[in-house]
């Protein structure tokens, strides 16, 4: 994770009784450092992706990955 991200990271662990606030900072997080549209399913592969357009599709994805799993 870049420095810019780790900067503002929601660090408070989801458990069953956080639900609505770690919902709340994780999504204005992915919304400020534009990854909503990984979540939203907007943000797609292309049917036929040249290699560069995917890796750049991987790597953003694999960030919202972590996220949501850190």
């Amino acid at each position: 994770m870049d420095r810019g991200m780790a900067s503002s990271f929601p660090t408070e662990k989801l458990d069953i009784i956080n639900y609505a606030s770690w919902s709340y900072k994780m999504d204005q997080y992915l919304l400020r450092h534009r990854y909503w549209s990984y979540v939203e399913g907007v943000n797609e592969v292309a049917s036929e992706p040249t290699h560069k357009d995917f890796l750049a599709w991987e790597q953003g994805a694999s960030k919202v990955l972590y996220c949501l799993a850190y």
